[in-house]
């Protein structure tokens, strides 16, 4: 029979081991549905950091689009249970930080060795720095982050004899050159829908013209009637009626994809992001990648989306958040991630170099 004091010291011991195995729980908002490719990617990072360590317990929350995304966060914060972290459409940061949602990310750095600001400069292409930033303020770090990019149907350019894709804008309006065995033109689609980057493949037009949409010091002041914005406007109205290279109407990914997949398509203006499912899905043809066309300069728009911190969670919730962020930023884990979906990678020093 145990003696009291035994009992007392077993009745610790389990106490403190219990104490030990208990992880820090925090909820992390992703924008997919609930199946799919990417939803599955996610889950198998998410069980391998669970797996990794002892002290964080991540739980994804899978949230559709990036406008439903925003929409569950902010209803969560709202009923007392906000997320730790969210990877949140860029166009939303600036929202959310004037609104005072979300934390800067010093908030969660403190519990590393250097300034979020500092780790952003170091370690990430310059061109990435301002969608992470507001009024100098890092409340982003980029992970999931896109341009726009062309994808072409080599086989059907080969077929029509045009070596390479077009390097301009006046290039892709003269395309015209049929595809011998399918006798049809190779032909080219934007999506135009807003909820649908339409705005920002616009956004790209008018960069490739020489000029930029909006102010990016205040987001609010969107230059439509530049001569840029009216130069790319009328580029994308010339595709249609002038060069009758693209179809009329409303044009959305989902019907520019399954069109260049058909063989029916030759060129599409899509997000990086897509690569991977470009390349799954183009079994029956080559698949070539190339800039967009350009006019007075070679410039996109970066887009996609970056893990923020939304207010109202602990400290230990923070330091959990902390390291699961560096974590999906290693260069390990967001290099993986960046093969798999085409999202772009950290910078330059983590590149591989080939020989």
């Amino acid at each position: 029979m145990l003696k009291p004091l035994t009992l007392v010291a077993v009745g610790l011991s389990l106490a403190l081991s219990g104490a030990a195995l208990a992880k820090e729980k925090i909820d992390f908002m992703f924008p997919a549905p609930v199946d799919g490719k990417l939803t599955m990617e996610m889950t198998r990072v998410i069980k391998q950091f669970n797996d990794s360590q002892q002290d964080v317990e991540v739980r994804g929350i899978f949230t559709g689009n990036y406008d439903t995304t925003k929409i569950k966060a902010e209803s969560a914060q709202k009923a007392g249970q906000p997320p730790a972290l969210v990877i949140m459409s860029a166009n939303f940061t600036t929202d959310l930080a004037l609104k005072d949602e979300i934390l800067p990310m010093d908030e969660l750095f403190k519990y590393g060795d250097q300034k979020a600001g500092d780790f952003l400069h170091k370690e990430f292409w310059p061109a990435m720095h301002k969608n992470a930033q507001v009024m100098g303020t890092t409340y982003a770090i980029p992970f999931h982050n896109s341009t726009p990019i062309l994808y072409y149907n080599k086989t059907m350019f080969d077929r029509a004899g045009i070596k390479q894709p077009p390097q301009t804008g006046r290039a892709a309006g003269r395309c015209q050159k049929a595809d011998r065995r399918e006798q049809r033109p190779v032909g080219i689609m934007l999506p135009s829908t807003n909820d649908d980057y339409g705005g920002w493949i616009f956004s790209a037009l008018v960069r490739a013209n020489g000029g930029k949409y909006f102010n990016e010091d205040y987001p609010g002041e969107v230059y439509y009637n530049s001569p840029t914005a009216i130069g790319a406007l009328r580029f994308w109205q010339d595709l249609i009626y002038k060069d009758k290279v693209m179809p009329s109407g409303v044009l959305n990914s989902k019907q520019i994809s399954a069109a260049f997949f058909s063989g029916k398509l030759g060129m599409a203006m899509l997000s990086t992001g897509a690569l991977g499912f470009m390349r799954e899905n183009s079994k029956d043809f080559e698949l070539g990648v190339a800039m967009l066309p350009a006019k007075e300069q070679r410039a996109v728009p970066i887009g996609g989306a970056s893990p923020v911190s939304f207010k109202g969670i602990n400290d230990a919730q923070k330091k959990a958040a902390y390291q699961f962020l560096t974590y999906l930023v290693s260069p390990e884990v967001n290099g993986a991630w960046s093969r798999f979906t085409g999202y772009s990678r950290r910078a330059r020093r983590h590149t591989i170099r080939r020989r």
